[in-house]
C-alpha cells in the first residue's frame, strides 16, 4: 500500500482563481477576501455577500443569452447557395479561435466545480476558523460557506457553456465575413461581464483579494482534526482514499475535469459536423427543445420540467410567448423529436462518428494532448534534470527572502540583524547624521 505524503504548513493546494466575481466567492470561502475599513482596519468578506452580486450577473448574462436565441435566424440555412468556400474558411476558423478564447474560462469553471464537489476540499484546504468569531459563527461553518461557492461555480460553468454553445450558431448564421468577426466580439463581451462585474463591485465596496493569499493545506494534524469531526467526508475518505490532497487527489480532479472537458468538446464537435450534415442551425435545435421542455414532450419530460423551471426562475421575462411564436413562425410547427429541427438521436451521432471517423479522432487526441502534456512536463523535468529544477527552486527562495526583506523593512526582526551584521556601518551613518545635524545649527545662528 502506497504511503500517504506528509503535508507541511503552508504546501499550495495548486488552485489557481481568476479575477472575477464568480471565482471571488469560492476565494472570500476560504478567507481570502477582506473589506478595506476605516483607520486601516480590514474584516474578512462572507461568501454570501458575495454572492448576491453574482446572482444578479448572472441573470443580465442569461437574459442576454436568451433575447440573443430568439434573435438569430433560426430558420436560415448553415450553407446558403450564394456563401462562397472562402466565408465558410472563415467561419470555421472565427468558431475555432472563439473556442480557444472561452477555453479558459470553461476549463477553469470545471476545475473550480470538481474541486468544490470534492469533500475533502472542506476539510484539507485552509479556511476561517469559525471559533474566532464572535458574531455569525455559525455561518462559517463549511456547509454555510460551501454552498455559496458551489453555486457561484456553477453559474460561471453554465454562463461560459452557454456562450461556448450558442457562439457556433452565431458564427455560422452570417453571410458576410466582417459579421462573422463582429459576432465573436458581440458574445465574448458577454462571456468577459465576471471581470468587469468583480472591477465595478470591488471598487465600491473596497473588497480585495489578501495579498500574497492562496489556496493552502492544513498541516496532517488539523486534517485529521477536521475529519473526525465530519462523518460523511470520513466515509467516503474510507472507501475513496486517493481523493484526498497528499494522496493524488490532484490527479484525481484533473482526471474528472479532463473527461468532463473531453465529453463538452466532442460534443460541440459533433454539434458542428451534423449542423453541416443537415444544413440546420444547433440553435433552432436548441430552441425547439425549450419548446419541447415547456409542453412534456422532451426525451425525459421530468427533467424537461425542471430546466424549464430554472429557466422561468432566471428571467425577467416570460420566454414561453415567445419560443411558441417562433415554433408556429419561423421553425413551422416543425419541433418535433424526429421533425427538422428535433433533437441529435444516439443513432445519428453514431453513423456521425461512422462516417467522420478521423476527424472525431484527430480533435480528440489533439485536445487530450493540450491538457494532459503540461501535467506530464512537469514531474518529466523533475525527473531527468533534478539538478536544474532543485536550482530553480533555490533561486525562487531566494528572490522571495530579498523581496521580503526590500518590502518589509520596518519588522522588528529586521533592524536587529542590520544592526548585529553591520555594526559599523550604522555607527558610522550616525556620525554622518551628527555632523549634518551641526552644520544646520550652524547656518541658523549665522542667519540669526
Amino acid at each position: 500500500m502506497e504511503a500517504t505524503k506528509v503535508t507541511e504548513e503552508g504546501e499550495e493546494a495548486d488552485i489557481f482563481p481568476d479575477e472575477d466575481i464568480y471565482d471571488m466567492v469560492v476565494v472570500a470561502a476560504f478567507g481570502g477576501l477582506q473589506m478595506n475599513l476605516q483607520k486601516g482596519q480590514e474584516a474578512i468578506v462572507h461568501p454570501f455577500v458575495l454572492s448576491a452580486f453574482c446572482a444578479v450577473l448572472f441573470m443580465v448574462q442569461f437574459e442576454c443569452l436568451m433575447f440573443l436565441r430568439m434573435g438569430m435566424a433560426l430558420s436560415d440555412p448553415v450553407v446558403a447557395e450564394e456563401d462562397s468556400s472562402m466565408l465558410m474558411e472563415l467561419k470555421v476558423l472565427m468558431i475555432a479561435i472563439l473556442q480557444l478564447m472561452l477555453f479558459k474560462e470553461l476549463l477553469g469553471s470545471v476545475k473550480f466545480i470538481v474541486f468544490m464537489l470534492n469533500p475533502t476540499t472542506w476539510t484539507d484546504i485552509k479556511r476561517p476558523d469559525r471559533n474566532k468569531f464572535q458574531v455569525f459563527k455559525r455561518t462559517f461553518h463549511p456547509f454555510f460557506l460551501s454552498v455559496p461557492a458551489i453555486v457561484a461555480t456553477l453559474f460561471k460553468f453554465v454562463i461560459a457553456y452557454l456562450v461556448c454553445v450558442d457562439s457556433v450558431s452565431l458564427i455560422l448564421e452570417t453571410r458576410h465575413a466582417k459579421d462573422a468577426i463582429f459576432n465573436c466580439l458581440a458574445i465574448t463581451f458577454i462571456a468577459e461581464l465576471d471581470e468587469v462585474a468583480w472591477n465595478v463591485v470591488s471598487a465600491i465596496c473596497q473588497f480585495q483579494k489578501m495579498p500574497d493569499w492562496k489556496f493552502e493545506i492544513w498541516d496532517d494534524k488539523t486534517k485529521a482534526e477536521n475529519l473526525q469531526d465530519s462523518v460523511c467526508v470520513n466515509a467516503v475518505v474510507k472507501r475513496c482514499p486517493f481523493i484526498r490532497r497528499g494522496s493524488h487527489g490532484r490527479k484525481f480532479e484533473f482526471s474528472v475535469a479532463l473527461v468532463i472537458m473531453l465529453f463538452i468538446y466532442t460534443r460541440q464537435l459533433l454539434v458542428f459536423l451534423y449542423a453541416l450534415e443537415t444544413n440546420v442551425l444547433p440553435v433552432a435545435r436548441d430552441v425547439c427543445a425549450m419548446w419541447r421542455w415547456m409542453h412534456g414532450k422532451a426525451y425525459v419530460p421530468t427533467t424537461g420540467y425542471l430546466m424549464m423551471a430554472m429557466v422561468r426562475l432566471m428571467m425577467v421575462r416570460d420566454l414561453e410567448v415567445e419560443i411558441g411564436l417562433l415554433k408556429s413562425s419561423v421553425l413551422e410547427d416543425k419541433c418535433g423529436m424526429d421533425d427538422t429541427y428535433g433533437r441529435m438521436s444516439e443513432k445519428e451521432t453514431w453513423m456521425l462518428c461512422q462516417n467522420r471517423p478521423g476527424q472525431i479522432i484527430v480533435f480528440m487526441v489533439v485536445l487530450s494532448s493540450l491538457l494532459i502534456v503540461p501535467q506530464v512536463f512537469g514531474p518529466a523535468l523533475n525527473y531527468f534534470f533534478p539538478e536544474n529544477a532543485a536550482a530553480m527552486q533555490q533561486d525562487a527562495a531566494a528572490r522571495l527572502t530579498k523581496t521580503h526583506r526590500v518590502d518589509e523593512p520596518l519588522l522588528t526582526s529586521s533592524p536587529r540583524l542590520t544592526a548585529k551584521d553591520n555594526s559599523s556601518e550604522i555607527e558610522e551613518l550616525k556620525k554622518q547624521v551628527q555632523e549634518l545635524k551641526q552644520q544646520v545649527e550652524d547656518l541658523v545662528r549665522a542667519r540669526k
